[in-house]
């Protein structure tokens, strides 16, 4: 049968994320065992807008505060797979098959040869320990 795992992404992790996109899911419980996975939904509203009390800045500073978006990722429980339970921890990765690039003068350093080429990034993985 199939599992699921709520995981809360940063909103700026989401860009490139899209339903159908495969995952991996490791469980604190089982470090050596990757699940396998794909992103069924993503949330259309923050967590803060689904909570009872939103949180409120009652200081009057303006600060930036990072939100995060549920993100309901579908695991498939294969033969041999340890079981997962409810209320398990367990880290989340989303192969986006985006890059971001390196900054624009860097780059050109790596394009003219003065910088090593294993600098270049490789397709970014979007990461979060639940």
């Amino acid at each position: 049968g199939a599992s699921w795992v709520t995981a809360n992404f940063k909103e700026t992790q989401i860009s490139e994320m899209r339903e159908g996109q495969t995952a991996s899911i490791v469980a604190d419980a089982y470090p050596d065992v990757e699940f396998p996975a794909k992103v069924e939904a993503i949330a259309p509203a923050t967590g803060a807008e689904f909570a009872v009390l939103p949180p409120q800045n009652a200081t009057g500073n303006w600060v930036k505060v990072v939100q995060r978006v549920p993100v309901h990722i579908r695991v498939e429980q294969g033969a041999g797979l340890p079981q997962l339970r409810a209320g398990m921890t367990a880290s989340v990765t989303v192969d986006t098959g985006h890059s971001r690039g390196l900054p624009r003068p860097v780059q050109r350093l790596v394009d003219k040869g003065w910088l090593p080429r294993f600098l270049s990034p490789k397709p970014a993985l979007a990461h979060r320990a639940q």
